[in-house]
């Protein structure tokens, strides 16, 4: 199949309660290769599934976590979140962030526009930091994030296993002040060398 344009135009916006239907579709769209580099709710969807999570993601309160959607048309190409942490306090100006472009959408663009959306949603909010998580095997993710500013924290070896298979998996942040992404740098080249 054809991929669309990197012009197509695509709404993004907060995830409402109208797109779950769309969203647990949404999911059950994705190839496996695609859920192997991003698995939060696993490896592999059924339709059941696919609606359980969708309405858990729909339910979620904003004080936990804000979803975002991005349509092309009436089509679901993409869905992200930000992961607040109001049972820690010492985390209130912590976002985690996770996202996710169909199969047919990628590499058009699509996921730095939504990750830009989501930067600014947390500038908004006077967040200091975004953080993330990658595995180091997903060659496609880590220049990306590193394209947009974000930077390895640590690596967390044989942190998941797939069957017999271990994964690393890499914690990447973007710091939103200057003073803390000075201070990131610092950090950086003393305790994480390249």
């Amino acid at each position: 199949m054809k991929k669309p344009a990197a012009s197509a135009a695509f709404k993004i916006r907060h995830l409402k309660p109208t797109d779950q239907k769309n969203l647990a579709a949404f999911f059950l769209t994705l190839s496996p290769e695609t859920l192997n580099r991003w698995n939060r709710f696993g490896t592999h969807f059924t339709p059941k599934h696919a609606q359980a999570v969708a309405a858990a993601q729909i339910a979620k309160p904003l004080r936990e976590e804000q979803g975002f959607v991005a349509y092309q048309g009436d089509r679901l190409a993409g869905y992200a979140y930000l992961r607040f942490f109001p049972e820690k306090p010492q985390k209130s100006g912590t976002a985690s962030l996770g996202i996710i472009i169909s199969d047919e959408f990628q590499s058009r663009g699509l996921g730095r526009r939504m990750m830009e959306v989501m930067e600014q949603y947390c500038r908004e909010r006077k967040f200091k930091k975004i953080w993330l998580s990658t595995y180091s095997d997903n060659e496609r993710t880590l220049p990306f994030y590193k394209g947009l500013g974000y930077i390895a924290e640590g690596i967390f070896m044989f942190d998941e296993f797939f069957g017999p298979k271990p994964r690393h998996v890499i914690s990447m942040a973007k710091f939103l002040s200057p003073q803390m992404q000075k201070t990131a740098r610092q950090l950086k080249q003393r305790f994480l060398p390249d």
